[in-house]
C-alpha cells in the first residue's frame, strides 16, 4: 500500500513531464473560446427538441456511438441504432465502426437501464444530461494533455487532467464541462493532430434532421418493444398522457 502511494505521480511532476500549459496560460485560452462553453447544453437542447418523447434514449445512442466516430458518422450511426430500436429491429445487427464491439456492448447496457462505460462515455453521457459537473476525457483532450504521446488515458492522466480542469472552472466560475468545451474547441482547431478542425455541436448536426422521419411511435401504446423487451417507459420523456400513438 505504501509503495503505491509513494510511487503514484505528483501533478507536480505530471505537468512536468507532459509540459502541460501553466493555469494561467489554460485559463487564456477558455476565455477566448469561451462562447463555446454552452456545447454541451446547446446539444442537449436539440436532441430534446428533435425526440421529445424519446430524447434519453437518444442522448445515450449519440453518447456511446461517439466512440471512435467523428461527430457526422456519430449522428449518423446513433440515428440508425434509434431507428432500428424503434422500428422493432435489432441494433446489434449494424456496424458502428471500428470500436463496433464496444459501441454495441454500450449499447445493450443502455437498453437494459445502465449508464454505458468506458473512460470517456460515461462522464460524457452524464454531461450532456445536463451534469456539468463532469470532466470528458476523450482523444483529443488526453493527446493534448500529454503532449501528443498518448490517445488513451491513464487512471492518472484522468485524476490529473480532472483536477486542472476543476482548478481553472473554479477560478473562472464556469462548470468543470463548460471549461472542457472551450479547451476541446481549442485543441480541434489549432492542434496539427487534430485532423478534423469541425468544433461544431450536436445542435449543429441535428437542426436539419426531419423529426417525424425518426419520431416514430407506432411502439409507444406497447407496454415492451417484444425483439429487445425493453421497458418503454424508461425512455419516454414525457407524462404517459402526452404520449401519441
Amino acid at each position: 500500500m505504501i509503495k503505491r502511494l509513494n510511487s503514484r505521480v505528483t501533478l507536480t511532476q505530471y505537468r512536468k513531464d507532459n509540459n502541460i500549459p501553466t493555469n494561467k496560460e489554460l485559463k487564456e485560452i477558455v476565455l477566448k473560446y469561451i462562447k463555446y462553453k454552452d456545447w454541451y447544453k446547446n446539444s442537449l437542447n436539440m436532441i430534446k427538441d428533435k425526440f421529445p418523447y424519446n430524447y434519453d434514449l437518444m442522448l445515450k445512442l449519440i453518447s456511446v456511438t461517439s466512440q471512435q466516430n467523428n461527430l457526422k458518422s456519430n449522428i449518423d450511426f446513433a440515428l440508425m441504432s434509434y431507428q432500428s430500436i424503434i422500428n422493432n429491429n435489432s441494433p446489434y445487427e449494424l456496424n458502428y465502426g471500428i470500436a463496433n464491439k464496444s459501441i454495441q456492448g454500450n449499447i445493450k447496457r443502455i437498453l437494459s437501464g445502465k449508464l454505458p462505460h468506458v473512460n470517456k462515455i460515461k462522464p460524457f453521457t452524464l454531461a450532456l444530461r445536463g451534469d456539468l459537473s463532469q470532466v470528458v476525457i476523450d482523444t483529443h483532450m488526453i493527446k493534448f494533455f500529454t503532449n501528443n504521446k498518448k490517445r488513451v488515458p491513464t487512471i492518472t492522466d484522468i485524476r490529473h487532467i480532472t483536477t486542472i480542469i476543476n482548478h481553472i472552472s473554479r477560478d473562472l466560475n464556469i462548470k468543470p464541462s463548460e471549461c472542457q468545451a472551450c479547451i476541446w474547441v481549442y485543441i480541434k482547431e489549432n492542434m496539427e493532430y487534430s485532423r478534423d478542425k469541425s468544433n461544431f455541436d450536436y445542435a449543429y448536426y441535428l437542426k436539419d434532421i426531419n423529426g417525424e422521419k425518426f419520431n416514430n411511435y407506432k411502439f409507444i401504446n406497447n407496454d415492451t418493444i417484444d425483439l429487445l423487451n425493453i421497458d418503454v417507459r424508461t425512455f419516454n420523456s414525457a407524462p404517459p398522457n402526452d404520449l401519441k400513438g
